[in-house]
């Protein structure tokens, strides 16, 4: 028995379809804002800079990801606790 072309299902349902894959990279480019502690005056500083796909990208390839505090106007690399914390969140 021959299947025809209109009972084939082109990617329109399921995690295939051009709906999904347009969510799943929405998902990519949205920030991904999360609070670091300024290493200076030890407040908690919100960093929303970020993309989802930035930070996989950082943390990919081992490279700093920096926190910013606003009141220092200062920068600095988040650490090891910090970037663990942010792993498990891009996970989910």
């Amino acid at each position: 028995m021959a299947v025809t072309s209109s009972e084939l299902s082109f990617g329109t349902a399921g995690h295939h379809g051009p709906a999904a894959r347009q969510a799943r990279v929405r998902r990519m480019n949205e920030p991904m804002p999360f609070m670091s502690r300024c290493p200076r005056c030890g407040h908690w500083c919100l960093q929303d800079s970020y993309t989802r796909r930035a930070l996989l990208r950082l943390t990919n390839t081992e490279s700093n990801i920096h926190g910013y505090c606003i009141g220092c106007d200062s920068f600095w690399p988040v650490g090891a606790d910090e970037r663990n914390v942010l792993l498990d969140w891009l996970a989910e």
